[in-house]
């Protein structure tokens, strides 16, 4: 045996719970992009926000669409319950 395993709790944003967070972003962006979620496999988010950029004329990084699935995902979660 290694040693004890550390399972952070469902609010901890380190580890795991970091992961989560990101994975679940990210997938918010690609369902908000109307793409495919296996996409993120092959294709950066700074590609997306290129993508994101030639179709709307505004500039975008791939940090704007990450801290926008952010907000999106708080959105569904708080409106759903």
């Amino acid at each position: 045996m290694l040693g004890p395993v550390h399972r952070g709790g469902p609010a901890c944003l380190g580890g795991q719970g970091n992961l989560i967070m990101i994975f679940q972003n990210v997938h918010a962006m690609t369902d908000c992009l109307d793409v495919c979620k296996f996409a993120t496999f092959s294709e950066s988010l700074d590609g997306f926000a290129a993508q994101f950029a030639a179709i709307t004329g505004k500039p975008c990084t791939a940090d704007d669409l990450f801290k926008a699935a952010s907000a999106f995902t708080i959105w569904s979660v708080t409106t759903t319950t």
